[in-house]
């Protein structure tokens, strides 16, 4: 792990390689990954980038140029803050630099969205996803009476990251859309009122509210509202005078937006996360096995490419309508452990006291649920372990498809994250999950060793 006074060093390395501030409109972080929208990614150069030390690898996902760093980079990022003006939110950079506007251009605008929008929420998330795991152990082995009120009161005190879950994201899509941040917070809390939603004989305007729908614990609608207030706040901004924005401006577009979220934008958003899991329960149907195996064994490739984050809210949608996911998860858990197996496999087998030592750094790393240094150090130089990987995250995903297991939140799975598999509804859900991370790792560390891999390709 990099030293602290080295963090500034790496970001100022950064800045100077990618092109200043003249070339970074915006500039985010996951668990990971320093992620930079560029004017022209085509000046930068992939190797000058990744020949930074403290750099693991480069990946093009998304719209942005995505630097990965690893469990450091949230250090990196506040030093990387600290060098310039970056608070472009989704400027259009098509304008700024020969960027073609085609489909995936705008795949990337929207993947980048909701990346923005989800990503600063996830520690809360995980966070109460932990905290009700514990409370649900707790009342497992007998501490807490799950009839009790302490229990009941513990609970629903942990669902409180999930509960105001559209709060957090309103927030985050109003900063990523370069809005008051606090506007979109509270369009967010508006859709979960409890004196409005899911109260009966409510109106607007002589417009009926659908008093069956909660939007608690959502994604869909406040991700849809945000992109409308962004123009609504647009519109507000060109023709109100100057003198009367810092009053008014914000709440003419809450004034405006809220009655067109309440009525329409938020049911609509409900509509998606509804029909994708509608969806999903149709795949399930005609072939889980099928399902498992095609979306675990292209996990690992989507979490190389950094667009594994895409199935963040589709995983929040089913735990906040069915109460946990036993789908999308269980596939994140045979990538991630498969993963650690790969890495661990190739420690072993590999010869070269180099690769050995890269190979030993990314399996205790991704102990932690952090798989980047694994494959962009190991596994994807190598190639063959990349396969080996997917062959064994498919079968460990088609395993778990059998057995009655799934988390009640999405979290980057490891030993330490696994309690998010403590499910009431499912009560040997843990026990089972501890259980297939150690398979998945040993699964993935004997593909390794039969397929193999070429040491002269790790350079």
């Amino acid at each position: 792990c990099m030293a602290k006074k080295d963090y500034k060093k790496l970001a100022q390395t950064i800045y100077e390689v990618v092109g200043k501030d003249g070339n970074i409109v915006n500039v985010q972080h996951c668990m990971t990954r320093l992620r930079l929208t560029l004017n022209n990614e085509g000046l930068v150069s992939d190797d000058e980038v990744k020949g930074i030390e403290g750099v693991t690898g480069v990946m093009h996902a998304g719209g942005q140029y995505q630097i990965i760093i690893g469990t450091d980079v949230i250090d990196v990022y506040n030093e990387f803050m600290k060098l310039g003006n970056f608070e472009g939110g989704t400027v259009d950079v098509a304008e700024k630099g020969d960027v073609k506007k085609d489909w995936k251009y705008y795949g990337g605008l929207v993947l980048n969205y909701i990346t923005g929008s989800m990503a600063p929420a996830l520690p809360v998330l995980i966070a109460s996803g932990m905290c009700q795991a514990a409370v649900t152990i707790l009342g497992l082995i007998g501490v807490l009476d799950t009839t009790s009120p302490t229990y009941t009161v513990l609970y629903q005190l942990a669902y409180a990251g999930f509960f105001y879950l559209p709060v957090f994201i309103g927030y985050n899509a109003a900063k990523k859309l370069d809005m008051q941040p606090l506007v979109g917070g509270m369009l967010g809390g508006a859709l979960i009122i409890p004196t409005v939603m899911g109260v009966e004989g409510l109106s607007i305007f002589g417009l009926g509210i659908n008093p069956g729908v909660s939007y608690t614990a959502s994604v869909f609608p406040i991700l849809l509202t945000m992109p409308f207030a962004k123009l609504v706040d647009m519109l507000v901004n060109k023709i109100l005078p100057q003198q009367l924005k810092i009053v008014l401006r914000d709440a003419i577009v809450v004034f405006i937006m809220a009655p067109i979220m309440v009525l329409w934008l938020a049911p609509a958003g409900g509509a998606i996360g509804n029909g994708i899991i509608a969806g999903v329960n149709a795949l399930n149907n005609i072939s889980p096995i099928l399902a498992a195996a095609v979306c675990g064994t292209i996990l690992p490739v989507l979490i190389c490419c950094g667009m594994h984050t895409a199935l963040i809210p589709i995983m929040i949608t089913i735990c906040g309508t069915v109460g946990y996911d036993s789908t999308f998860i269980n596939c994140f858990l045979a990538a991630n452990f498969t993963c650690l197996g790969a890495a661990l496999g190739v420690f072993l087998k590999a010869k070269k006291s180099g690769l050995k030592k890269v190979a030993l750094s990314s399996t205790i790393t991704a102990l932690t649920g952090i798989c980047e240094p694994a494959f962009f150090g190991v596994l994807i130089p190598l190639k063959k372990p990349l396969v080996a990987n997917c062959i064994a995250s498919g079968i460990i995903a088609i395993i778990c498809s059998f057995l009655p297991m799934g988390a009640v939140m999405p979290a980057a799975l490891s030993f330490m994250t696994l309690p998010v598999y403590a499910n009431p509804v499912l009560p040997s859900s843990l026990m089972l999950a501890y259980i297939m991370g150690v398979v998945g790792i040993i699964v993935g560390a004997v593909c390794v060793y039969v397929i193999g891999f070429d040491e002269s390709k790790f350079d």
